[in-house]
């Protein structure tokens, strides 16, 4: 083998470093991925188009039709527009209750999913997606909840996101000595400077057949994992792309963890790119809860 590569330069390297590698040379790329991919693929899905010329106009007449309406009958434009928005949100919060009614329904007479004791080998890679922006103190505690998750580190594929503006929480990261399970990700200087926009970035170099998406403050539960694998697998065929997981919130002003619980966003590699517009990027997607801790 080495004969046949002689007239080529090559040397070895360990997969952190190709990767960093990769990172370095491919980072324009990344970038325009993190800010247009989805404009350019779906722009049907994105925001970033402007409105257009007839939505305008409309908007402008309309406002000018309800104005001249104001003036000319005050007392019945008020109970049309009152009608109008009554139509327009009733529905909407007689749904939400309804999946709230559900929700708590489900919880409260339901049994916990028990997810059977797979084999090690036969486990697929995960991919954990941790952004952090200046939270440098709340790495310690956070990587050792991530290494306390059951499951074999060979098939995690942790990576923390991180600003290239952030130094602090960078050197941070990088004093930790972190496991071979963990990788450093840094975002270029880029605007606008928040979370989705980080995860469009990360998202590519994502080993895993499912994707995590962790915040500083979160503590999961050690069986999350093995859990979310089994409720994809045993879900029906047209069952979300995305399910919803519980995790325990450590507050940012103190150092014991807090008793609520929140959610986390578990998905598989076919879910839709992430928005740029919004904080909680799988907010439109199906959830469904795999587990509730009693506390």
């Amino acid at each position: 083998m080495l004969a046949r590569l002689s007239p080529y330069e090559f040397s070895l390297a360990s997969p952190h470093a190709v990767r960093g590698a990769i990172c370095r040379h491919f980072a324009s790329s990344f970038a325009h991925h993190a800010l247009q991919g989805l404009a350019s693929r779906r722009p049907a899905h994105s925001a970033r188009t402007r409105v257009a010329l007839w939505q305008r106009l409309a908007f402008v007449l309309g406002s000018i039709g309800i104005l001249a309406a104001v003036a000319l009958a005050p007392q019945a434009t008020l109970w049309a527009v009152s009608a109008g928005l009554a139509l327009l949100f009733v529905p909407l919060i007689g749904f939400r209750l309804l999946a709230a009614h559900g929700l708590f329904a489900s919880e409260s007479d339901g049994e916990p999913v028990r997810s059977p004791c797979v084999p090690d080998h036969e486990l697929p890679i995960y991919t954990l997606l941790v952004p952090l922006y200046r939270e440098g103190h709340m790495l310690p505690a956070l990587i050792e909840a991530l290494s306390r998750l059951d499951y074999p580190a060979a098939k995690l594929d942790v990576k923390i996101v991180l600003e290239a503006s952030d130094q602090a929480t960078i050197e941070a990261a990088r004093a930790l000595g972190l496991p071979g399970m963990f990788e450093i990700v840094v975002v270029p200087e880029l605007h606008p400077r928040t979370k989705p926009k980080a995860l469009n970035y990360a998202l590519p170099l994502a080993r895993g057949e499912y994707v995590v998406i962790y915040d500083a403050e979160d503590r999961p539960e050690r069986g999350q994992l093995r859990q979310a694998l089994h409720a994809f697998r045993n879900g029906p065929p047209t069952s979300p792309r995305c399910r919803r997981g519980s995790v325990s919130i450590t507050p940012r002003t103190i150092s014991s963890p807090a008793s609520s619980p929140s959610n986390i966003a578990l998905c598989s590699t076919g879910c839709c790119p992430l928005s740029t517009g919004s904080s909680s990027p799988f907010r439109s997607a199906g959830r469904r809860t795999i587990s509730a801790p009693r506390r």
